[in-house]
C-alpha cells in the first residue's frame, strides 16, 4: 500500500524509527517517510528487522525519550 501522498496531512508528533540493517524493510524505507512529515522526528537504530528484540534497551530508551518529550511539548 502506498500512502505517501497521505503523509504530509500527519500533524500529531511522530516518531519514525529506522533499522539500518533491515533486509525485509530497508532502512530508505523508513527515511523517505519521516521526510514527508512535518515536525516528525527520526532515529535509526543499528539493528536488522526484529529490532524490538535485537536492540530492546535502545529501542525502548528511544521511544521512551520521545515520548516523554512529545508530552511535553504543544503539538506544531
Amino acid at each position: 500500500m502506498d500512502i505517501r501522498a497521505l503523509l504530509p496531512r500527519i500533524t500529531g508528533k511522530t516518531l519514525v524509527v529506522g533499522a539500518t540493517r533491515d533486509a525485509t524493510v530497508p532502512v530508505e524505507n523508513s527515511r523517505g517517510p519521516h521526510a514527508a512529515i512535518v515536525g516528525g522526528r527520526y532515529a535509526e537504530i543499528d539493528a536488522g528487522h526484529v529490532v524490538l528484540f535485537e536492540k530492546e534497551d535502545e529501542f525502548v530508551a528511544t521511544v521512551t525519550e520521545f515520548l516523554d518529550s512529545a508530552a511535553t511539548v504543544p503539538a506544531p
